[in-house]
């Protein structure tokens, strides 16, 4: 039984230093550079505790060997952590991060406090080593991540699956001496270590194709989004229009086009960096205030789109003057002076099958031509609105 631990031993030995020079050629390549090289290091450390094991096998009278083997297992799962935690460090909880270093603290502490008792480090190792990839697995959030479809899903199920492994090796390896156990659980971490082999192939597969899927959502994003405002671009909130007058339902929607009045004069009197902040203000105030299901987008300049979905074209105008009346309550600073501005609204509400992106934009920028010449800071065509909005 020795010499087939061992010899499971030099197998994921050798596919951890390949996986490990593959993380790095990675990095150098500059892809996720920090996470990589933590993984990356993860493979290297997990590789020196195999070797230790390796070691303790063979000399047996050494104990110690034990004990600086789960020292570095353990170290290996928390660089694996780390390299999740940098991956996209936007979405994952500031509490996993202080957990997982408080817990590795603890568990060095633990681990070389109990070091002269073999039989307690084994089992001691394999719990902390489980409670990491629990956090692997609680920082690698599905929803969150932009990944291909069903690929951050499995990576997820590894991390669990080795989470369930460590903590039955765990669990096993609890008095076992004392059970009479100790042929079985000679078989049974041979069976870990080559799970984890299989594990650390198929997550070594599944992390390139989550950095090209990334790569892709950033990309869309930056087609996707204005950069400034972070509210829609032109091409992407026409698409949404389109979308909307093709789909079957052809729900009553209107598109509102709105426009910052004298925002030239904005831009020559405080400068276009001040303007900059005027139209990051407005499209946040806007944001703010629309429904769910409400789309806002921003068409070029100072104006901006927004499809408001109704029932009766004067709950749209409610919600515009509503959108109307909070712009002109925002107090924008610069510097010691406070910036006052209003927008215009013009209304086109699509309830004719035939309506196109371009007839509808057309009413609506007429609409918005009459808001500002009967003095801006107005909505156009203007309807008795029965009841406010919530």
């Amino acid at each position: 039984m020795t010499n087939s631990v061992l010899i499971v031993l030099l197998l994921s030995l050798a596919i951890n230093i390949t996986v490990g020079g593959y993380f790095r050629i990675l990095a150098k390549n500059q892809y996720e550079p920090v996470a990589f090289n933590f993984w990356a290091s993860s493979c290297f450390v997990y590789c020196l505790g195999l070797l230790g094991s390796a070691l303790a096998i063979s000399a047996p009278g050494i104990s110690a060997l034990g004990a600086v083997a789960g020292l570095l297992y353990l170290t290996a799962s928390f660089l694996l952590l780390h390299g999740f935690l940098s991956f996209n460090i936007q979405c994952v909880r500031s509490t996993v991060k202080r957990t997982g270093n408080r817990v590795f603290v603890f568990a060095v502490l633990f681990i070389v406090g109990v070091s002269w008792y073999p039989d307690l480090v084994e089992p001691a190792t394999s719990f902390f080593i489980a409670l990491m990839f629990l956090f692997c697995f609680q920082s690698f959030q599905s929803q969150q991540w932009k990944t291909i479809q069903g690929v951050s899903v499995l990576l997820r199920g590894i991390l669990f699956i080795h989470f369930i492994i460590m903590m039955a090796r765990a669990g096993l390896t609890t008095g076992a001496t004392h059970y009479g156990l100790a042929s079985n659980l000679q078989l049974f971490i041979t069976i870990c270590v080559g799970l984890h082999v299989l594990l650390c192939l198929a997550t070594s597969a599944l992390l390139p194709f989550i950095i090209l899927s990334k790569e892709k959502g950033e990309w869309e994003a930056m087609a996707n989004f204005d950069e400034l405002t972070g509210v829609f671009g032109r091409r992407a909130f026409i698409r949404t229009v389109l979308k909307r007058l093709k789909s079957k339902s052809r729900r009553p929607f209107t598109l509102l086009v709105i426009d910052i009045d004298f925002f030239k004069a904005i831009n020559d009197n405080y400068g276009h960096p001040e303007g900059d902040k005027v139209l990051k203000s407005v499209a946040q105030c806007l944001q703010e205030q629309l429904r769910e299901g409400d789309i806002i987008g921003r068409l070029g300049g100072e104006e901006f789109g927004v499809i408001i979905s109704h029932q009766q074209p004067h709950h749209a105008y409610a919600i515009a003057d509503r959108l109307r009346e909070s712009v002109s309550a925002l107090s924008i600073l610069s510097g010691s002076e406070s910036i006052n501005v209003t927008i215009s609204v013009g209304m086109s509400s699509s309830n004719n099958v035939e309506d196109t992106w371009n007839t509808l934009f057309d009413r609506a920028d007429k609409e918005l031509y009459n808001a500002k010449k009967g003095g801006r800071n107005k909505v156009s065509p203007e309807f008795v609105a029965e009841t406010k909005l919530a």
